[in-house]
């Protein structure tokens, strides 16, 4: 059987190594580099792991479509994430957006990792930095606990690490359009990409999916002192004359992050006028 670089990703990312420290170090002390860390022999320590997905906020635009039906709820998980998840062996438990902190962190401490899903806005922004902040916790205390943060995921993950906040996040419009990665690194010497044998075609095909008004620029990752000391680079994208860093894996923890859309290439179909450009649902793509 084939193996899909976001079946690797998500391995990489999701399997809970139990009974494993792998920093040895004590709660506040900052945590091993994650180059120090042995992937491939803790694989599959776990047949069935457990993934929280961050809630988002019911928008009007969204209660429109069926305004009885979303009346009982506040927020919402776009199935495209629950299917992505399932798809890799994994199953899903929603972190809600409006629920009390404590409830979320009982929750986290039965899972085996988390998703940041994509969205606009503000969101979960929130919710998401007291999850953030305790997945660092679990890790720093030797609970290997990884995050995969997607498009306003990885937003959020920037502006969570960066020392400009927000300063650091401009307007570069990638929308409904697929494009190639450009790798600074080999992708083979990365977390993300290492267990995909054919990661460099990610450079020569339309295979990643974008849908974002804002991202990072290279040069902020390498000025914001914040930025620099958590995140390695791996990948940046361009389009209309714009390029923007598109993969970030954490240099310490098991954090990773995609400005494109992984789950859309497989669970949806949208193509249409509004989306020229279609999504890319090749094999390579998927």
């Amino acid at each position: 059987m084939k193996t899909s670089l976001i079946t690797t990703s998500l391995v990489l990312l999701m399997e809970q190594v139990t009974g494993f420290n792998i920093f040895d170090l004590p709660k506040a002390a900052p945590a091993r580099p994650m180059s120090e860390y042995d992937w491939q022999s803790n694989l599959n320590a776990n047949p069935s792991p457990v993934i929280g997905i961050l809630t988002q906020p019911l928008d009007d635009a969204i209660r429109k479509n069926d305004p009885e039906g979303f009346k009982p709820y506040n927020s919402y998980i776009m199935a495209a994430y629950v299917k992505f998840i399932e798809a890799q062996g994994a199953r899903v438990v929603p972190i809600i957006n409006e629920e009390t902190n404590s409830t979320t962190l009982e929750k986290l401490e039965h899972l085996d990792g988390v998703l940041y899903p994509g969205g606009g806005g503000l969101d979960y922004i929130y919710k998401g930095k007291f999850v953030f902040d305790q997945v660092k916790k679990f890790n720093d205390a030797g609970k290997f606990y990884p995050a995969w943060g997607t498009c306003l995921g990885m937003e959020f993950f920037t502006v969570y690490t960066a020392e400009a906040g927000w300063d650091v996040v401009e307007n570069l419009p990638a929308f409904g359009v697929s494009l190639p990665l450009d790798f600074l690194v080999d992708p083979a010497q990365t977390r993300m990409f290492k267990g995909y044998s054919s990661a460099n075609l990610f450079s020569k095909g339309n295979y990643t999916y974008n849908m974002h008004r804002h991202a990072t620029p290279l040069a902020n990752f390498q000025s914001d002192s914040g930025l620099s000391s958590f995140w390695d680079v791996t990948s940046t994208s361009s389009f209309n004359g714009s390029t923007w860093v598109s993969t970030i894996e954490s240099k310490n923890y098991p954090i990773m992050a995609t400005m494109f859309h992984p789950e859309k290439t497989s669970q949806l179909w949208i193509d249409s006028v509004k989306h020229p450009n279609g999504i890319n649902h090749s094999w390579e793509s998927i």
